[in-house]
């Protein structure tokens, strides 16, 4: 295929804006359809970007795209057909699941700072100040008390985009689109809960394990009232032992989170409201507003309280001043909830918190249209028309996904796939449990007390010998950094060279646990269709049901002859 040849040719381009069939907002599980028309000639990919604005939605707490990922994290299928629609290009499922599994191996820090400027990498949590999708908490300056507490939801700001599209056929030389009819460009977006997250869940924050301790109470001003009583009777407030200040650092909760409250041994508390029974824990009410006294963290709740009769002032409280935690928890952030409010001017009243979810505006792909010399398109259009046509060889993937199930000893994970032109595999073992949580990453992989792996090829077991993994279930130092093990770094390493992803960072390799084999050197290619492909890991007692994603690495070859498109790979 053509390309260009720096000095030695002058070629023109020009930027062409191609915008979705349906130009709207675009929500969680829609369906984006772009359509490169055929009067678009030759496509430069390295100079192709897609533009858009992101904005996050209805968050509770600074909800962001996976930090792997950014805006990738949100695309969960990518699909490329020709403008006929005869034949497709690539089919990426899981799109975003493969952006984010060699994202971290690839990083280093003048990438890192690209990404969060055009890709919308969050990669540093800001609880206190403004971030890359947040502006900083209104100040609590002046907040003192439930009467002055500050009810300001952080703004969440729309931020722009502008990346290209991680697909094989945009990472190689010049497109013929019009030889193909155009490109039809299809991509679905993802579930929230498993393209966001909380980034200060874990540590000292996490919800319903920090000791968030209890200091003084006024959960009652004059009463606990039920659905139909007084305004007055519905809000309360409470002061946590948390340091703060007027910029409300170290503040774990945000406006609209539900407080829960349990005894620090898990016992039940002996004062509870009127008609219920004890338990371990027990609904405070709905976070209202903050304020600061005394250097720690007052939140004004609305109670909310179910039964017909009113619960006497104090009815929350424990028995000492140091004998209870509070906590939101992150499966209520992750869904709508309906729950009781109270105003100024009316009684209580159903009320729905809406689920968090994210808007893409104003999105077009911008074609880099490049004018070849005459004499190139003469002949590439001449060369179509022949039994032997215009052949470009590109790297894709496909998908296959397997369920494990035993969490004892040896799983065999089943990779029927049927390229004749294979790279590599990568086999991603995600918990089932994190599938779909704000509370962790959706694509990280774990170790999770593998012994060892072999893939086995036919009758073939590759490596010749086991690979060893214990060490990723092992700590150093401090910190409890996790060790590397030699034999299974190296073979992550060819894996991604052989796919073109130069690996700088491998030092953290649990945190983002994949198992690969490259099957070949040099640029060549193993017909993995002739045998059967499995991998084999061997896990110690109590490992956690899991989703393998295996990702197989293959060149396509897309070839346009007598006006018809075809791809094999």
């Amino acid at each position: 295929m053509f390309k260009p040849q720096g000095s030695q040719v002058y070629v023109a381009s020009k930027s062409q804006s191609v915008k979705p069939d349906v130009v709207s907002d675009i929500q969680a599980l829609d369906q984006i359809r772009l359509l490169i028309p055929s009067f678009v000639d030759f496509i430069n990919p390295k100079e192709t970007y897609l533009r858009a604005e992101l904005q996050m939605v209805n968050a509770r707490g600074v909800i962001v795209p996976d930090k792997k990922g950014g805006i990738h994290s949100l695309f969960r299928n990518v699909i490329i057909r020709d403008g006929g629609n005869t034949a497709t290009l690539e089919s990426l499922e899981d799109y975003n699941a493969q952006c984010c599994m060699t994202s971290p191996f690839t990083a280093q820090s003048s990438l890192a700072h690209k990404r969060e400027l055009f890709e919308g990498v969050q990669a540093d949590a800001n609880n206190s100040g403004e971030s890359l999708y947040y502006g900083a908490p209104q100040s609590l300056a002046g907040a003192t008390d439930a009467d002055t507490a500050v009810g300001t939801a952080r703004v969440a700001k729309k931020i722009e985009i502008y990346t290209q599209l991680k697909a094989g056929i945009f990472s190689n030389g010049i497109i013929p689109n019009a030889l193909m009819g155009g490109m039809r460009i299809q991509i679905d977006t993802e579930d929230p809960n498993r393209a966001l997250t909380l980034p200060f869940i874990g540590g000292s924050l996490e919800a319903g394990l920090a000791d968030a301790h209890k200091t003084t109470a006024n959960l009652a001003n004059g009463g606990v009232g039920n659905r139909d009583g007084a305004v007055a009777q519905n809000t309360g407030s409470i002061v946590l032992d948390i340091d703060t200040d007027a910029t409300g650092k170290n503040n774990p909760f945000a406006v609209d989170d539900i407080l829960y409250i349990q005894k620090k041994d898990g016992g039940d508390y002996p004062l509870k409201p009127v008609g219920e029974a004890g338990s371990t824990e027990q609904v405070l009410g709905v976070v209202a507003g903050f304020f600061v006294t005394g250097g720690k963290l007052g939140v004004k709740l609305t109670i909310q309280a179910d039964t017909g009769t009113a619960v006497p002032t104090g009815a929350y409280d424990p028995a000492g001043t140091d004998d209870a935690r509070v906590y939101y928890k992150v499966s209520d952030r992750e869904k709508a909830l309906s729950v009781l409010s109270a105003t100024a001017t009316s009684n209580v009243k159903d009320r729905t918190i809406p689920a968090p979810t994210y808007t893409i505006s104003g999105l077009e792909m911008l074609c880099s249209v490049v004018t070849p010399p005459t004499s190139y398109v003469e002949g590439m259009l001449k060369k179509s028309l022949t039994d032997q046509g215009v052949s470009l060889d590109y790297l894709t993937s496909e998908l296959h996904r397997f369920n494990q199930v035993n969490t004892q000893g040896l799983v065999q994970v089943q990779i029927p796939t049927l390229a004749t032109r294979g790279k590599a595999v990568f086999c991603q073992p995600i918990p089932s449990a994190n599938f779909r949580s704000l509370s962790t990453s959706s694509f990280s992989g774990v170790p999770d007390g593998a012994r060892n792996y072999q893939f086995v090829k036919g009758t073939e077991l590759i490596p010749s010998r086991v690979a060893p993994l214990e060490r990723y279930s092992q700590t150093v130092g401090t910190k409890g950094q996790k060790r590397n093990e030699p034999l299974h770094t190296s073979e992550l390493q060819k894996a991604l060279v052989n796919i073109e992803e130069m690996p700088f960072s491998l030092q953290k390799i649990a945190d983002s646990f994949v198992i690969a084999r490259s099957f070949n050197k040099y640029g060549q290619i193993t017909d993995l269709a002739e045998q059967t492909l499995s991998l084999r890991v061997d896990y110690d007692a109590g490992a956690s049901q899991k989703i393998f994603n295996n990702f197989v690495y293959k060149l396509a070859r897309l070839t346009i002859s007598k006006g018809q498109v075809s791809v094999v790979s």
